[in-house]
């Protein structure tokens, strides 16, 4: 299950997550959720960011057609198995940097998984942080090649530092399905950084803080991956009186990022207009965002977001 409170309860009915107890509303329909996350001062990005539960938004629909990636389990017998993530790995050569070329990073996840291993990098989903959290090799090769880069230490980790006016780009590859990262979410504003907070913007992908580091995953990835694919994440036999979703859990993606042509006018023009990266998208190191209002509709389980950025928090399996 992936909750200690539910263990430390004795299984009791009580004690059960959330997502548990809405599934149990309805046994015949697949236990499942789907994230959709918005970008701020991009004008293509939709206004407001979507949660569903067991339905999909409209319009993104293809989502239900691409590959199920299946989730990097812990063993049950295992002293991690009360910490079991949205935990999935890249293809082989699954990560590709500005010039298109494969960024090879090994594995140092240790636990046996039927998924991990041969040049693949497991990463947990967790739309709660605001900056992903990769390997120190991989913030490296993304970053250290920018004139005027600058690895200092920021409020009690290590991070990247690059000009505000850099355009960087990285592709993630899950499934034979490539997840371009949009310029604008491969760096942002901070404040109080070291260097100059009018001119100098931390990268997103930062190198893993070491009080957030298992060896179950190698990497955490967070809102800057969720505003570039719109996520599926399926509990199936992980559920407590489910009747129809039996099969083991997976994740689906269907980038949202499609257009690199568009990125780049995107990214030139927030620049041009605000001189920098918008304040606005100031985040910290690590940092989970704000909760969400969400509003409820019994019929379909639907739950909206109204503000424009979102919480869930589901880097464990409620």
């Amino acid at each position: 299950m992936g909750s200690t409170i539910y263990s430390a309860m004795g299984l009791e009915d009580t004690a059960l997550p959330m997502m548990q107890n809405i599934f149990k509303q309805d046994l015949t329909t697949s236990n499942y959720i789907t994230l959709l996350l918005p970008r701020q001062f991009d004008p293509d990005s939709p206004t407001l960011g979507e949660m569903t539960v067991s339905e999909l938004v409209p319009g993104q629909e293809a989502i239900a057609s691409q590959t199920k990636l299946p989730i990097d389990y812990v063993p049950a017998d295992q002293t991690l198995s009360q910490v079991q993530h949205w935990t999935a790995a890249t293809d082989a050569d699954g990560i590709l940097g500005s010039n298109g070329q494969p960024i090879t990073i090994a594995s140092n996840t240790t636990l046996a998984s039927p998924i991990s291993g041969n040049g693949r990098i497991v990463g947990v989903f967790d739309s709660g942080f605001s900056l992903s959290q990769v390997p120190s090799a991989l913030a490296e090769a993304i970053y250290s090649g920018v004139p005027g880069s600058q690895l200092a230490p920021f409020q009690g980790q290590d991070t990247w530092f690059v000009p505000c006016k850099t355009e960087l780009n990285l592709t993630l590859v899950f499934g034979g399905q490539k997840i371009f990262i949009h310029p604008l979410d491969m760096i942002t504003s901070v404040t109080g950084g070291p260097i100059n907070p009018l001119s100098t913007c931390a990268g997103t992908f930062q190198p893993i803080a070491e009080n957030t580091k298992l060896p179950i995953y190698d990497a955490i990835w967070g809102m800057p991956v969720f505003r570039n694919a719109y996520v599926l994440l399926d509990f199936g036999n992980f559920t407590i009186e489910t009747s129809t979703d039996q099969q083991a859990p997976f994740i689906q993606l269907l980038a949202t990022t499609t257009n690199t042509t568009e990125a780049h006018d995107d990214f030139v023009n927030v620049l041009k207009n605000n001189g920098t990266m918008p304040s606005s998208s100031k985040s910290t190191p690590g940092s989970s965002i704000s909760a969400a209002t969400l509003s409820y509709t019994a019929n379909a389980l639907y739950w909206k977001c109204v503000a424009a950025s979102l919480l869930v928090g589901i880097g464990a399996l409620l």
